[in-house]
């Protein structure tokens, strides 16, 4: 029983084996991977990410960023600068189906995530799909909107990208500038304090 138990279970990893031939081996590996997207961070006005059922959307405000939907607030700047520096510095690690014949099998026929990056000028925005992950965990399926083959990224780029909207929210109670407040006023337990600006940094 012990051989056969054995035998079981080196049949189940050729099998696995096989299949991980079948979903990736079969790629091309690029020599000198490129880039998914080329474009200067300073030039996107917007940001769509559909996660699901749930949507986010963002515009750049000025120096910073507002969250559209869910709901109008306030965006994280730096949180949003680092998604895109995510997405422009992620390269295709391997082609793996220049002409799928089914999206399905590598998950994004339904992506678990799209983003979509839009322009200031009338530059087309760009588009990128990502699936599942492959059989490494290592790496995951993606493709670009406007192109049918289907390559691999990082890991690290769906995990980047899989933010809810809170994640993009301000946490800030107050968004002020310090040195314009001229008056504050405590009040706790019946009793007040009040501060006013004194100018050169000080306080009375």
């Amino acid at each position: 029983m012990r051989w056969r138990s054995l035998g079981f279970l080196a049949l189940l990893l050729a099998v696995a084996a096989g299949a991980y031939y079948g979903l990736e081996a079969k790629g091309k590996k690029s020599e000198d991977a490129k880039h998914v997207f080329r474009a200067d961070e300073k030039e996107i006005e917007k940001i769509s990410i559909t996660r699901g059922e749930e949507q986010i959307a963002m515009t750049r405000e000025g120096n910073g960023w507002r969250l559209t939907l869910p709901v109008q607030a306030k965006a994280e700047t730096t949180e949003i600068t680092s998604l895109l520096q995510t997405l422009l510095s992620a390269k295709e690690e391997r082609t793996i189906d220049e002409q799928p014949k089914s999206l399905g099998e590598y998950g994004l026929e339904h992506p678990t995530i799209q983003i979509t990056v839009g322009f200031k000028s009338d530059k087309p925005p760009l588009v990128l799909l990502v699936g599942d992950k492959n059989p490494s965990g290592f790496s995951t399926y993606a493709k670009r909107g406007d192109q049918l083959a289907v390559f691999l990224v990082a890991d690290t780029v769906r995990t980047r990208l899989d933010r809810k909207a809170s994640d993009f929210r301000d946490k800030r109670l107050l968004v002020l500038e310090t040195d314009k407040v001229k008056e504050v006023k405590l009040v706790s337990k019946g009793r007040s304090i009040t501060l006013h600006n004194a100018g050169a940094e000080k306080w009375e």
